[in-house]
């Protein structure tokens, strides 16, 4: 498991999520927001298939969970790889992004294997999270 090997690295005690077996999204989003404004640096595991090329059995960093001005909730999700493959909603290459929006959350297109997804889609595909906390 991914809190393992941030434990490691960290030396720090770590906090797990886990968003299956019934998980509670707005629980999810409670916690990981505060982790988030906080910087803890967070790893989350993805899939058990491949949807919007998602990689099943992988590990990602969890980067941020946000909210725009319209009230959609999006989790900015980095693969280490440093490519960014996922193509669903609000992807690089979504036709989501409004020029505001993209100013909003200070947006490049760019192929460095970060990207957005929908909050309610991160706790469906992600199986959880783990943050380090120091």
């Amino acid at each position: 498991m991914g809190y393992e090997g941030l434990r490691t690295l960290t030396a720090m005690p770590v906090l797990y999520l886990n968003n299956k077996r019934g998980a509670n999204a707005a629980e999810s989003w409670r916690v990981l927001k505060a982790l988030a404004d906080r910087n803890f640096p967070m790893t989350t595991p993805c899939c058990n298939y491949r949807q919007y090329k998602l990689v099943s059995g992988h590990a990602y960093t969890l980067l941020d969970v946000l909210q725009l001005s319209t009230g959609v909730k999006l989790a900015r999700v980095r693969n280490p790889w440093n490519v960014e493959m996922y193509n669903g909603p609000w992807s690089d290459s979504s036709s989501l992004w409004t020029a505001a929006l993209k100013q909003e959350v200070n947006f490049t297109k760019t192929n460095d294997g970060a990207f957005y997804l929908p909050f309610e889609l991160y706790v469906k595909e992600f199986w959880g999270a783990s943050a380090a906390l120091y």
